[in-house]
């Protein structure tokens, strides 16, 4: 198994990566067995988060409609 992209720790990969997040319309773009549970983690929750709730993103994915988990 290859290493994390991010932290360079091995695994454990249960998750699947989106290399543009599903909540900005991406369904088909994904990363298997390249980063960690624990790094997939925190960007879901404290990077994408940040930057769909207080960037121009938020406006975007409103206006075009694209919806949320």
């Amino acid at each position: 198994m290859k290493p994390c992209l991010f932290c360079s720790e091995i695994g454990p990969y249960t998750t699947v990566e989106h290399i543009v997040p599903e909540s900005l319309g991406n369904d088909d773009l994904l990363l298997r067995g390249s980063v960690c549970d624990k790094c997939q983690a925190y960007f879901g929750k404290e990077v994408e988060r940040y930057v769909l709730e207080k960037s121009e993103f938020a406006f975007w994915r409103v206006y075009l409609g694209i919806k949320t988990k």
